[in-house]
Formats: C-alpha cells, sequence, structure tokens
C-alpha cells in the first residue's frame, strides 16, 4: 500500500512539474529554435486559438523586411517587469551584425498556466 501511495505521489508531481512552464522556460525555447529557424520559432510563440495563420505571417514578414538583420550573434536579457503575480514583461536584445533589435514578450497567467499575451519587436532601447 505504501509503495502504491508513493507511486501515485510521484506521478502526480510528474504531471505537475509537465504542465507548468515558466515564462523563462518559454523564452529559453523560443531562443534556441530562434537561432536556426526564426520563423519556426515565431509561429510556436504565438500560435494560438485566438491568432489566425496570415495574422503569424505578416508578423514574420514585418520582422524580416522592417529590419536590417543578416548575420544573428545571440541575445541578452535586458530586464523584467512584474506587473502583478499573473502579468509579467520580458525584454531582450537580439544581436545582429549590423543593428540591435529589442524583442518585447508579454506573459499573462489567467489561472494556472502561463500564455504568451503578446510579442513585439523594434529598434527603440530608450524606454522600457
Amino acid at each position: 500500500m505504501r509503495i502504491i501511495f508513493i507511486l501515485l505521489l510521484m506521478t502526480l508531481m510528474a504531471f505537475s512539474l509537465k504542465a507548468q512552464k515558466t515564462p523563462d522556460e518559454i523564452i529559453s525555447s523560443f531562443f534556441k529554435t530562434y537561432e536556426n529557424r526564426p520563423d519556426d520559432a515565431v509561429r510556436s510563440l504565438i500560435a494560438s486559438k485566438w491568432i489566425d495563420e496570415n495574422s503569424i505571417e505578416q508578423l514574420i514578414s514585418k520582422l524580416w523586411d522592417g529590419l536590417l538583420m543578416v548575420t544573428y550573434y545571440g541575445y541578452e536579457k535586458i530586464s523584467e517587469k512584474e506587473i502583478s503575480e499573473s502579468y509579467k514583461i520580458y525584454y531582450y536584445l537580439v544581436k545582429y551584425e549590423r543593428q540591435p533589435v529589442r524583442f518585447i514578450f508579454n506573459f499573462y497567467k489567467p489561472q494556472s498556466e502561463w500564455l504568451v499575451y503578446s510579442f513585439s519587436f523594434d529598434e527603440s532601447f530608450n524606454e522600457k
């Protein structure tokens, strides 16, 4: 009986740990994919039942058309802002050969799971 209880407890812990992804984990996964497949990284980051495929493609097109990006050199965290326990904003510097780009990730946790609420990018580093 004791072994069954321990196995059940371990199974429940594994499911709860697997289900919860923090914003840091989501961003880390995004940049891992972004390094070799940036379009796929953006698609997987913002894919949801509320955003149609055409809007995602327009965002990807704007990312490549509007910025002078040549060779990607990595990223650095600029800052994060906790608006509340359920809303956080993360700012990253994305390094390219010709210019830096600021990526802004907004996360919202309506109940128990963090969601990407919005993703944007620009060349402004004057304000957070």
